[in-house]
């Protein structure tokens, strides 16, 4: 690209201060000039050396890198977290903060949600339904349209009632909702028999 990589030009013969600046000008702009290829013709006096990184600290750099991987995964992180935003797309980083909360922070919520019920609770209060809770849906924020319809279908097919949904989200219940919805349109077979007997039954008498 244009303005790309850092040279020295060596001379055998001495130049003065204008004679250097328009020799380094005109260099400069024949090989930073927008074109695939660029040619620059120098004196035969001169060498030029494209200065670029050694082996060694290109090495230096790929173990810096690497070191950012191993520290993550060291303390059960993915690597966004720790700001390493190579491997991170606006596609999957969603999916990475899922796995973040059920491999890093799940497991430590559960041993101290183990620990908290049995140490702060009596026997009397852990039998009415006393518990500890942590609300990790706080943490998925971020996938609040996936979330919103897997809850709409949950409801509709009658897995969960309104207030159920509504105690996993931390709300309280509200009055007339712990009724589970039923589709219109999904019947059992028993239903079916039933209706089909009956409508037998009208069409005989008629």
């Amino acid at each position: 690209t244009k303005g790309e990589g850092t040279g020295i030009v060596t001379s055998q013969k001495d130049l003065k201060p204008e004679q250097i600046k328009a020799y380094s000008g005109a260099l400069s702009n024949a090989l930073s000039a927008d074109k695939k290829f660029k040619v620059a013709v120098l004196d035969s006096l001169s060498s030029f050396q494209h200065i670029k990184l050694t082996p060694q600290e290109a090495q230096f750099l790929q173990t810096a890198k690497a070191g950012v991987e191993e520290v993550a995964r060291w303390l059960n992180l993915p690597p966004h977290k720790i700001k390493s935003l190579e491997n991170a797309t606006f596609s999957n980083i969603e999916h990475q903060e899922i796995s973040h909360i059920s491999d890093s922070i799940l497991p430590w919520a559960l041993k101290f949600k183990a620990e908290y019920d049995t140490k702060l609770f009596s026997d009397s209060e852990l039998k009415s339904g006393h518990y500890f809770h942590f609300n990790h849906n706080s943490l998925l924020r971020a996938d609040l349209t996936t979330q919103a319809e897997y809850f709409a279908k949950m409801i509709f097919c009658g897995v969960f009632t309104r207030n159920e949904v509504r105690k996993l989200l931390d709300f309280n219940a509200i009055l007339g909702l712990d009724e589970p919805l039923t589709p219109v349109n999904a019947q059992t077979l028993e239903l079916i028999d039933a209706k089909l007997n009956e409508l037998k039954s009208k069409t005989e008498n008629e």
